[in-house]
């Protein structure tokens, strides 16, 4: 065996670790966004207000001001309420679409082209348009202001970035619909993918089909029934956090098959 041969099978050895390695992180992403870091917790925190569980000093600002106290004493709460959890909980099912991209790629590769597309423009979208880190920001430098000038222009700031911030607690506005239409279509060409795959069970591709499916039908009530709009979300949740569970598991699984 020659020199150059030994380099090409330490190449290969090399990509091959790190392909194993990316399916497990992909899997581990994935089991994560299901079970721990799912989307609009905010509405988990406001069905606690309904109940009365929740202190009148923690309930969803509405003023500039307001939101400069609530990421002063509770950055946490005001994080969740903005929506950074369902940004964190994007970018870790990024993974679960690059990794799932990465095993079609060879045998469908332009259904996982264009998944990963309608994917990763979803993900953007949901990273760029979020205000949280920016609204904290602001507030710490309301609090560290030692004048009335710059506080007051920390006001105006604000001010200007608070129709971002109703955007993200109404989940209305183009923009977010369009993401998650990028989102919805992106889980329904992999689900779709996983029918005629080998190493995906069936069930879960028509977990995806269901939750990516309901997801995508907001757009009736948004044009016809506004009042219903809540509904496609509430019945698409459920399947959706058990399909990013279980291809969570299936890509671990393929990660450590490719072992042998």
């Amino acid at each position: 065996m020659n020199s150059s041969d030994q380099i090409d099978q330490e190449s290969q050895k090399k990509f091959l670790l790190w392909k194993k390695s990316f399916y497990i992180i992909a899997g581990i992403a994935g089991i994560i966004a299901g079970v721990f870091i799912r989307k609009n917790w905010s509405a988990e925190i406001t069905l606690l207000q309904e109940f009365g569980l929740i202190n009148e000093n923690l309930l969803q600002p509405t003023s500039v001001l307001e939101w400069f106290s609530m990421f002063h004493t509770y950055p946490l709460l005001g994080l969740i309420y903005l929506q950074f959890l369902d940004v964190i909980n994007y970018i870790l099912v990024s993974f679960i679409f690059l990794g799932l991209f990465f095993y079609f790629k060879n045998t469908k590769p332009t259904q996982a082209k264009v998944a990963l597309l309608f994917g990763i423009t979803a993900v953007l979208i949901v990273i760029i348009t979020n205000p949280a880190l920016a609204m904290m920001r602001l507030s710490n430098q309301y609090y560290n202001a030692t004048t009335n000038s710059e506080m007051n222009t920390l006001l105006l700031k604000g001010e200007q970035l608070l129709p971002f911030a109703l955007i993200q607690l109404t989940w209305q506005g183009m923009i977010v619909y369009f993401s998650q239409i990028c989102f919805a279509i992106a889980g329904l060409i992999y689900s779709i993918l996983f029918l005629k795959s080998t190493d995906f069970k069936k069930w879960v591709g028509m977990i995806g089909i269901i939750g990516h499916g309901f997801l995508l039908t907001f757009i009736i009530p948004l044009f016809f029934f506004p009042a219903l709009l809540f509904l496609p979300y509430t019945l698409a949740a459920i399947f959706i956090m058990i399909w990013h569970i279980a291809v969570g598991f299936n890509l671990i699984k393929f990660g450590k098959k490719l072992k042998k």
